[in-house]
């Protein structure tokens, strides 16, 4: 008895060792940044990406004042790992750590930086996202909207001179006259009177180069009372807030930037080595306010639409999670918990699709609304057809064991196979298993 017992405490004593070995060995990720738009989209995708895999992780943000302590301070902290949602800090991460052998993982890197030496030699780390970004991305899409469209009037401020120049000449290629509307600084009443200036002229489109949301508050309900279209193209445009307030917007989805540089994250979590990941580059989402077109008398067509998101790599479709993502209760037996899905075709054509659904260590089967088996949990489907401007319903059937707890990111990943080249986008969402 005395022996079984011994034996009993020395087996405790060796889970309480392996448990300790285990916390200890688990990466420390410090996610820094400055706190404002983009950044704090980027976090909430980086962290929706690392959700259930080996590491811990903590989000900072800082003045830019403050980079350099803030990364010598995570570093002192125990950091394995820095993701920084910025070029500029990303640099200064790389110094910090340097000879530490801790990888920088960066963000958001524009095109510029992405093709240069600096990059390849290590200055803002070895890994992570990139920008691919054309300020003249619509320009050609203009002359698909309607052959009305002759004149385009450029709004920027000096900081935005390159990108304009790159406007004025994709114009040109387009046989649509530009005509400047420089602003030395912004003031609301330098605004109004570029417009009023721009509309004098004859422009048919005024094309902001601006990222601000409270000079397109100003100057694009006066453009619409003219009866001039204002597209609105700039990497740092938010776009829940632009979309309903201008014809036509271009920038990014910041939350899946994040959701990308946050997948590179669990590969070197898991093991690989970061200077072997490429980079990810992440297109721009065009978003086409058909109401407001439709108001100013333009014929939104399925052409049009279509060279959008084939050209210019736009979203064709819409992908929902529409139930089940939830807090739910522990069951002491296996059960099951379904989830829906809403995958709507926004293109005038029929096209074809790809799914796949993860669910961190959940099992379970995609099925369709009849409830037909489509694929295994963490593998791709077959062709799933969807009809020119219509929808499908699915469901995510998960198994979970008996007495399971905890939370499991649920991501849904799409692929539009019909475009060339492929049109990607994925949802995601956050089950909580509680005691």
């Amino acid at each position: 008895m005395k022996q079984v017992r011994c034996f009993t405490i020395a087996l405790l004593i060796l889970g309480v060792l392996f448990i300790w070995v285990m916390s200890a060995a688990a990466m420390q990720v410090y996610i820094l940044g400055y706190g404002w738009y983009p950044d704090t989209e980027i976090a909430d995708g980086v962290v929706a990406a690392l959700q259930g895999s080996a590491c811990s992780w903590e989000v900072r943000f800082f003045h830019p004042s403050e980079s350099e302590m803030k990364c010598q301070q995570a570093l002192a902290d125990g950091a394995n790992l820095i993701v920084a949602i910025d070029p500029n800090l990303a640099a200064i991460a790389v110094q910090q750590a340097h000879g530490m052998n801790i990888p920088v993982v960066f963000t958001s890197m524009p095109d510029a930086t992405l093709g240069s030496e600096e990059l390849s030699s290590g200055v803002y780390g070895e890994t992570g996202g990139g920008l691919s970004f054309d300020p003249a991305l619509m320009i050609q899409g203009l002359t698909e909207l309607s052959p009305d469209i002759k004149k385009v009037g450029l709004m920027y401020q000096r900081a935005r001179a390159q990108d304009a120049h790159l406007v004025e000449d994709a114009a040109l290629a387009a046989n649509l006259e530009s005509i400047a509307g420089f602003m030395e600084d912004f003031s609301p009443g330098a605004a109004l009177a570029i417009v009023d200036m721009l509309s004098a002229r004859g422009v048919d489109v005024i094309y902001s180069l601006e990222p601000s949301f409270e000079a397109l508050c100003i100057f694009a309900p006066r453009a619409k009372d003219m009866g001039i279209v204002v597209a609105a193209a700039n990497p740092y445009i938010d776009l829940d807030q632009v979309c309903p307030l201008v014809a036509l917007t271009g920038g990014f989805n910041y939350y899946e930037h994040g959701l990308l540089v946050g997948d590179i994250v669990r590969r070197i979590v898991a093991g690989e080595d970061p200077s072997m990941i490429p980079v990810v580059r992440q297109t721009p989402v065009i978003c086409v306010n058909r109401e407001l077109l439709e108001s100013l008398g333009y014929q939104v067509s399925d052409s049009f639409i279509e060279y959008l998101a084939v050209s210019m790599r736009t979203k064709t479709f819409q992908i929902e999670i529409t139930g089940g993502c939830s807090t739910i209760k522990k069951q002491e037996k296996r059960h099951t918990h379904n989830l829906t899905l809403k995958l709507e075709n926004l293109s005038g054509k029929d096209r074809n699709f790809t799914v796949k659904v993860t669910a961190g260590a959940l099992k379970g089967k995609l099925q369709d609304e009849a409830g037909n088996a489509l694929a295994d949990v963490g593998t791709v489907s077959g062709n799933i057809k969807v009809a020119a401007h219509s929808s499908v319903d699915l469901n995510v059937l998960l198994t979970i064991p008996a007495r399971t707890t905890g939370n499991y990111t649920v991501k849904v990943y799409v692929t539009d196979i019909t475009s060339d080249p492929y049109v990607k986008g994925w949802a995601s969402c956050s089950l909580q298993i509680e005691d």
